[in-house]
């Protein structure tokens, strides 16, 4: 019996160093080890009220083969969602479908950046930066030129 319980506090505590990593907290249903993992992000904290927007491309490279995982923050942060990799001419992708083409997206991974398209009607390409988010996430307030100014609408 010491030894079960033994082996399950051994194997809590490693998950959670495993989860607890860019910006998380640690989560007993994340599947991926992504303590190695390349971070490409935009997700930001509105303070105001809590709230996490935006969205994190992950790139593993264990061995040869890179795999992309992608993580959104629509108010939370969502559960990371393997993509579908691709390299085309050396240029690493990736493309995350849905149920609704809408809210899929694909993109192109570089050196420094991630530029991710949207295939809702009407967006445009956006880019994401490589950021470390283990320490937390920024304010979105900080990079909304428009937070706390005048609206020119009624």
């Amino acid at each position: 019996m010491r030894a079960w319980i033994a082996a399950i506090s051994v194997g809590l505590s490693a998950l959670a160093a495993t989860t607890a990593v860019a910006g998380q907290a640690p989560n007993a249903a994340q599947p991926y080890d992504l303590s190695h993992a390349k971070s490409y992000s935009s997700i930001c904290l509105y303070a105001p009220t809590g709230d996490m927007l935006g969205m994190r491309v992950f790139v593993r490279a264990k061995g040869e083969v890179p795999r992309v995982l992608v993580q959104l923050a629509e108010g939370e942060l969502g559960k990371v969602q393997p993509a579908v990799t691709r390299t085309l001419s050396g240029q690493l992708g990736f493309d995350l479908p849905t149920k609704f083409p809408e809210t899929s997206y694909s993109g192109e991974i570089g050196e420094r950046y991630a530029i991710v398209h949207s295939h809702a009607e009407g967006a445009k390409p956006f880019r994401l930066r490589l950021r470390d988010d283990s320490q937390g996430f920024p304010d979105c307030r900080a990079n909304d030129p428009n937070d706390g100014a005048p609206s020119s609408s009624p």
